[in-house]
């Protein structure tokens, strides 16, 4: 009887160090994808905004040239 006793302990505590060892990958796994997914996020943010960036560079620039190009073509046709 007393063996039957420890082979139940030793079924319950091995059963609860595979339990916990179990929780412990969900957790390990749930934060790497909050990880993964935030760094994606900030990966996109960041792509987002070095898109505005070249395209507010790129409008500044135009409207820079065309400034000046029509200044130029009101100088000479006033002249």
């Amino acid at each position: 009887m007393e063996s039957q006793e420890s082979l139940n302990n030793v079924i319950i505590i091995s059963s609860l160090v595979i339990f916990i060892f179990g929780m412990f990958q969900i957790g390990v796994a749930v934060f790497y994808h909050k990880y993964y997914i935030n760094s994606k996020r900030l990966d996109t943010e960041k792509n987002f905004r070095e898109k505005l960036d070249l395209e507010r560079n790129e409008r500044a620039r135009i409207a820079h040239d065309l400034h000046d190009g029509l200044q130029n073509d009101f100088v000479a046709i006033k002249n």
